[in-house]
């Protein structure tokens, strides 16, 4: 890792660090203590608890009469969403600059430093500054872990990235935001579990002049089951919300002007991998209204897509034909690249 020198916290613009946490007291105090270790020294850290179960609030209360005391703030919600509690931290924050931080991830020592060094160089200061980081299951061992992230020209370019389906261009932790940006803008959308990051991130690219970045791996995202749009199998309420976080990224890129032929071509490729959900676990209404709407984006689309051929065997030989060749052609392509990278 890179190595700077101890800021000046007088002289340095506050940083508020939101964790949202939810029963991972244990992965909580990592998290913690990753933004307590940082070389920047002017920094908040502002935990919101939705609703644990699991003891969080006396495990967090013996720390903050330990070795959190005047430096770690906590709250508690009723249960709502990670997305609630984000909101709720942004109120709460007082800081210049705001960084979230899931409680089950860990930022290195120089994230803030860096990115604060990009964000207040020059004039035309950018609204906020990504960075790549690791993602794995462990920070004990960065060789088990990949590099995340991508560097894009505009915004707009980091937009059409977010849609094809990558879904570790820019993680919750990635970007570091000037916070009076923030806070004119509507905040994280509570009707969406799924997602709900990919979908902040867009709107907020669709407005920002520009976006600094700087080339280090700057975080780990530990490695969980279930994060993609495309995995809501046999669960009805996570393809429900996983349906309607889709629905509101299309949304946002047309409203952004950037409906073009990269853009509608990850968006569709989304489309494919949500749809043998919905046949998985959707109703016959999930799955009518789903087919609907993706031959619409087809049929707006300037770029090929297998998807009205797919629905039209749908009907022809029944939902679970199709996705038992979906499956088939998902091994075909794991195996596939298990070889190439042997």
């Amino acid at each position: 890792m890179p190595t700077t020198t101890t800021d000046t916290a007088s002289l340095s613009p506050l940083v508020s660090i939101i964790i949202p946490t939810y029963n991972r007291k244990r992965l909580l105090a990592e998290a913690v203590q990753s933004c307590l270790d940082q070389r920047y020294s002017n920094i908040e850290i502002i935990i919101v608890d939705d609703g644990s179960t699991d003891g969080t609030d006396a495990f967090v209360a013996e720390r903050l009469a330990g070795p959190w005391a005047g430096r770690v703030q906590y709250h508690k919600q009723e249960n709502v969403s990670a997305s609630a509690a984000r909101n709720r931290g942004l109120e709460l924050a007082q800081g210049e600059y705001i960084q979230f931080l899931d409680s089950d991830d860990i930022l290195f020592k120089d994230k803030i430093s860096l990115q604060i060094a990009q964000l207040e160089k020059g004039d035309g200061k950018p609204e906020g500054c990504s960075c790549f980081g690791r993602f794995g299951h462990s920070a004990q061992d960065l060789s088990a872990t990949r590099r995340i992230g991508i560097k894009c020209a505009t915004p707009h370019d980091y937009m059409r990235e977010l849609c094809s389906g990558k879904v570790l261009v820019m993680q919750t932790a990635a970007p570091l935001w000037r916070r009076s940006f923030l806070i004119s803008r509507p905040g994280w959308r509570t009707d969406i579990s799924l997602g709900d990051d990919l979908e902040y991130h867009l709107r907020l690219l669709a407005e920002v002049r520009s976006m600094a970045i700087v080339e280090e791996d700057l975080f780990l995202v530990r490695a969980h089951d279930g994060g993609r749009l495309s995995d809501a199998r046999k669960n009805h309420p996570r393809l429900l919300s996983a349906i309607h976080t889709h629905r509101a990224v299309v949304e946002t890129v047309r409203k952004a002007g950037i409906w073009d032929a990269p853009m509608q071509a990850g968006i569709l490729r989304i489309a494919r991998g949500l749809y043998a959900n919905v046949l998985d676990c959707g109703t016959s209404k999930d799955i009518r209204t789903y087919e609907e709407w993706v031959r619409e984006l087809a049929r707006e689309s300037q770029c090929a897509s297998f998807l009205p051929l797919v629905i039209t065997c749908r009907r022809l030989l029944g939902g679970r034909a199709v996705l038992l060749a979906h499956r088939f052609i998902m091994r075909l392509r794991a195996v596939r690249n298990i070889g190439g990278g042997a």
